[in-house]
């Protein structure tokens, strides 16, 4: 099939497992490579998959794939994508796309130097609901939306297993980055841009890690005179997700927690409609991969973008700034605002 795209991933842990399991079970991509520090867990998993297990410099030489996917720990996000775009491939980066902002930059900035493709990775924009949510938001639903809020999390379980997880020198951040990131990215793409984070608390309730918050509640400007309330949290042991978003002539409430996938809207003073999109296959990952692939076969630049994931990186970095300071911190400043200009001068992206 001509229009098979071709991938590597590089890093088989958790994250890298699913990716592989996505593309080995899709009709539309092929794995031929896998990476990892670990020599051992590649060549077990490219002999399972029936894929070739290289080094780290060995994919870098290779011509006969299109894409990398990095699945490695946060620390090594940046250095290892940078490489992959200097050689010349297209990259597709798991969340958070960096650590700080600065790195984050030189991400997009690379990207756009090279021309060549950054995604990052949000598998929770393709959970059924929020597929149905996003369709009603487009198509004007709510009316003007201007108010955002929800929660994110899990139970913090594991923190017990990966010990990265734990390391702020190597993770970046606690559960804000780790789990915030995507409500911040589903904001972005579902509401508008977030001007400024008008109040941030990190806390530690039950983890008692050094520099790294357990639970994280934050309150943000929208660039449309809106309002976004956040919670993320490694203590919640629903989990995932839970947001509703309120506007001037309709809502929208979507329900990600204990594994359902559960959806509420209406208007204005009418009755409720409740869909249950709990039965439907659990394909979060190979509808992103199909989604990925449909994009880039088109010469269009996949998303969310680095662009997207430079963006939620900052809006969590600045939020630890409010949080440190005591102050709201501005969220987008006219250096984002060129940005965005020069990558759309650069990438032709899908519009919803």
């Amino acid at each position: 099939m001509a229009d098979r795209v071709k991938f590597a991933v590089v890093g088989v842990g958790d994250f890298g497992q699913k990716r592989i399991k996505a593309i080995v079970r899709s009709g539309v991509a092929e794995l031929l490579y896998v990476v990892d520090m670990d020599k051992e867990k590649a060549e077990s998993t490219a002999m399972d998959i029936g894929a070739e297990a290289l080094t780290f410099e060995e994919l870098l030489h290779r011509s006969d794939y299109d894409v990398a996917i990095v699945a490695v720990p946060n620390r090594f996000h940046e250095p290892t994508v940078l490489r992959l775009l200097r050689a010349g491939k297209d990259v597709w980066c798991e969340k958070p796309m960096s650590m700080d902002v600065a790195s984050a930059r030189r991400m997009v900035e690379e990207s756009l130097r090279t021309g060549r493709v950054l995604k990052v990775g949000s598998n929770v924009r393709y959970f059924p609901n929020v597929i149905r949510a996003a369709d009603l938001l487009r198509r004007g639903f709510v009316g003007e939306p201007f108010l955002f809020r929800g929660w994110i999390g899990n139970d913090g379980s594991h923190l017990l297993r990966k010990e990265w997880y734990r390391d702020k020198e190597v993770i970046g951040g606690g559960t804000l980055l780790d789990n915030g990131v995507h409500l911040l990215d589903l904001i972005r793409y579902l509401v508008g841009e977030i001007r400024a984070c008008q109040l941030c608390t990190c806390l530690n309730l039950r983890w008692r890690l050094d520099d790294l918050e357990d639970n994280c509640v934050a309150i943000y400007d929208l660039i449309n005179g809106g309002v976004a309330l956040v919670h993320s949290s490694w203590t919640e042991r629903p989990g995932y997700m839970y947001f509703e978003i309120q506007g001037d002539e309709g809502y929208v409430q979507v329900d990600a927690r204990w594994s359902r996938a559960l959806l509420t809207y209406g208007k204005v003073g009418e009755k409720p409609v409740h869909e249950d999109h709990t039965d439907y296959p659990k394909r979060s990952y190979e509808l992103e991969l199909e989604d990925f692939v449909g994009d880039y076969n088109r010469g269009l630049h996949p998303r969310p973008t680095s662009y997207d994931g430079y963006r939620a990186v900052k809006i969590v970095c600045l939020s630890y700034q409010a949080a440190a300071l005591g102050e709201p911190t501005l969220a987008l400043d006219s250096l984002d605002e060129e940005l965005a200009r020069r990558f759309s001068k650069v990438f032709e992206v899908r519009q919803a």
